[in-house]
């Protein structure tokens, strides 16, 4: 059976089940409209982390609790980032942060979501 990751580095994470604030769960849904986004970001050219789907296409997995009750987890696996910290904090670094964020807002702004998207 082929690799479902090829080489380089993943970031795993487990989303909380349970709400640090109040009414802010980490629901299925709104986690996989935000990997939809990530992935939008990237086929745009931004550099961001690559959300990598399961077997099955998935942006998020659901993992049932093996307690009877028990809350079940949610999984992503994103690709990282290649490269270094910027050492530098003159103000082509700023600069670089502004035009990032110019570049992310414009996108949101003018992304065609899709109908599934929290």
């Amino acid at each position: 059976m082929p690799a479902l990751l090829g080489r380089g580095r993943y970031t795993i994470r487990v989303h909380n089940p349970v709400p640090i604030i109040p009414d802010q769960r980490h629901e299925l849904e709104s986690i996989r409209s935000g990997r939809l986004w990530l992935e939008a970001l990237g086929a745009a050219g931004m550099c961001v982390q690559r959300p990598i789907r399961s077997r099955d296409g998935d942006l998020a997995t659901e993992l049932e609790s093996t307690e009877p009750g028990g809350d079940n987890i949610h999984v992503t696996i994103v690709q990282c980032i290649e490269g270094e910290p910027e050492k530098s904090r003159g103000s082509d670094h700023w600069f670089g942060i502004g035009k990032a964020l110019g570049a992310l807002h414009d996108h949101a702004k003018n992304w065609d979501r899709p109908d599934r998207f929290h």
